[in-house]
């Protein structure tokens, strides 16, 4: 039987849309506070990892 290529999830994961890379206001209004980047929480929760 032959493969029947697909498109990978991750192929359209790596180049999102605009709108997709766009926060919800809903974090803020949910958390009472602006999201926070991946650097930013990296930095809080290093130690477990290390």
């Amino acid at each position: 039987m032959p493969r029947i290529p697909s498109k990978s999830p991750s192929a359209s994961w790596a180049s999102p849309k605009a709108a997709e890379q766009q926060v919800s206001p809903d974090v803020e209004q949910v958390f009472g506070r602006l999201p926070r980047t991946f650097t930013e929480w990296a930095v809080r929760n290093a130690a477990p990892f290390e």
